[in-house]
């Protein structure tokens, strides 16, 4: 049933991809995102895990978040799979998680938690087209790397911390303008207040950009 799916899809959302210079690289995606479907496939029945629910939404006051793949384990405890697509060579993902950094994954893991009254013990990237699984925690497989990190901080505590702290600066009408890290208020207060610590540009002297984000003038 794959490529009659794989079409319907395209002839649905993407049907430029069925122009004839974009042939092989429909051909190439069909081809990547099957070996892809096996892999995750062969992790959820490796891990003995079960299909809750795809691209499903949780709030918790200011947080909210949109996840790609819920799903349960066999003593039926919540776990959550994120898709990143990337052909970078650089293993932003990896880096992440070994500096224990993955602000989207913790934040998931924070929601479906209080959601589900139940603690969420998994969390996970999988890279296509790569079809590889990331985590910090153990997902047996070929197709499945545990990351070490550098610490076990609980790091959600001073998220929240942090989004309090934006938000009481933008209800006072105060927005950090671009500066040397050290002058910036928010580092100056980090360990006072504890809060989730800024990334420095080593070469810059100035705050580091997040790779990922579109919204360069709040950086």
């Amino acid at each position: 049933e794959y490529d009659e799916a794989f079409m319907k899809v395209v002839e649905s959302k993407g049907a430029i991809m069925q122009l004839r210079e974009n042939q092989l690289a429909c051909q190439l995606l069909r081809r990547q995102l099957k070996e892809c479907l096996a892999a995750l496939l062969d992790i959820i029945r490796t891990n003995g895990l079960s299909v809750v629910g795809c691209e499903q939404s949780y709030k918790q006051g200011d947080l909210q978040g949109k996840m790609d793949m819920t799903l349960e384990d066999s003593d039926h405890h919540p776990v959550v799979f994120d898709f990143k697509w990337t052909t970078s060579s650089k293993p932003y993902h990896r880096d992440m998680l070994e500096k224990n950094r993955s602000i989207q994954l913790e934040t998931y893991r924070y929601l479906l938690s209080r959601e589900t009254k139940d603690e969420v013990k998994r969390v996970a990237y999988f890279l296509m087209p790569k079809a590889k699984l990331y985590s910090k925690e153990h997902f047996a497989g070929n197709h499945c790397t545990q990351v070490t990190p550098e610490n076990r901080n609980d790091i959600m505590p001073q998220l929240l911390r942090s989004i309090a702290y934006r938000k009481e600066q933008l209800l006072q009408g105060r927005v950090e303008m671009p500066g040397t890290f050290d002058t910036l208020q928010y580092v100056k207060d980090t360990e006072a207040q504890d809060l989730f610590p800024l990334e420095e540009n080593k070469e810059t002297g100035m705050q580091a950009a997040y790779k990922f984000s579109k919204y360069k003038i709040f950086q």
